[in-house]
């Protein structure tokens, strides 16, 4: 399993944070969001991980050398989630854990999904939904629907999801059909086409603390609850 983190974005909503710095490398206590993932997911077993790089990509590729595998999306200023896959995907065949690039997690949740036999899983929080969240519609344990404007949702997507290596044709099979259609293609989109073809996406409730940094005041609260640890 290969960890995959997305950090090619330009954050604008942590604007004026983000105005040279990317949002991945932002201090929280005395680590970057980005070292507290590598070091969760080392912990959790995974070794090998990629990170899609775009605004800033030098200073990510500076952080991550001798820790990590960068790849740069020289299209991220349109991108989003799906097409930075995509430049990827070569190297998603073995199966691999995504991360967004804003979110700060513990290596314990990252191995309960590890420890899960699905094909693709998402990581759900159930404990309230931001309105700005990327809400989950389930019903008989499958996903039915993901995107901002689902009614009735289950819980909220945090930014952690599971590809085995049996999901994983299928995923590039869309991610190719993006490419030609729509560059701007997020995830959710992704995830709904994947349910529009018959794929199942199952979801893996947490109850383990993490916190997503879309906001200055979100990462006010990271260094809270985080930064003294």
């Amino acid at each position: 399993m290969r960890g995959i983190i997305t950090a090619a974005g330009r954050s604008p909503r942590l604007l004026p944070l983000t105005k040279h710095t990317p949002v991945s490398l932002l201090k929280v206590g005395d680590q970057s969001i980005l070292d507290y993932q590598l070091k969760a997911l080392r912990q959790a077993g995974i070794e090998d991980t990629v990170v899609i790089t775009g605004f800033c990509a030098d200073q990510v590729e500076e952080f991550c050398r001798g820790r990590a595998l960068c790849v740069f999306n020289p299209f991220y200023e349109i991108c989003h989630v799906a097409m930075n896959l995509w430049m990827v995907r070569e190297q998603l065949r073995e199966g691999f854990l995504l991360l967004y690039n804003d979110i700060i997690f513990q290596a314990e949740l990252v191995k309960e999904v590890l420890s899960r036999e699905d094909d693709t899983l998402l990581v759900v929080d159930q404990r309230g939904v931001d309105r700005e969240a990327e809400k989950v519609a389930v019903r008989e344990g499958v996903v039915r629907d993901i995107g901002k404007d689902v009614a009735q949702p289950y819980g909220e997507f945090i930014g952690i999801a599971m590809f085995s290596q049996n999901a994983v044709p299928a995923l590039i099979k869309e991610l190719e059909q993006v490419a030609r259609a729509d560059l701007a293609a997020t995830f959710p989109y992704l995830i709904r086409k994947l349910i529009g073809h018959g794929h199942q996406v199952k979801v893996h409730p947490t109850h383990h603390p993490w916190i997503d940094i879309d906001f200055p005041g979100d990462l006010e609260e990271a260094h809270r609850v985080w930064g003294s640890g």
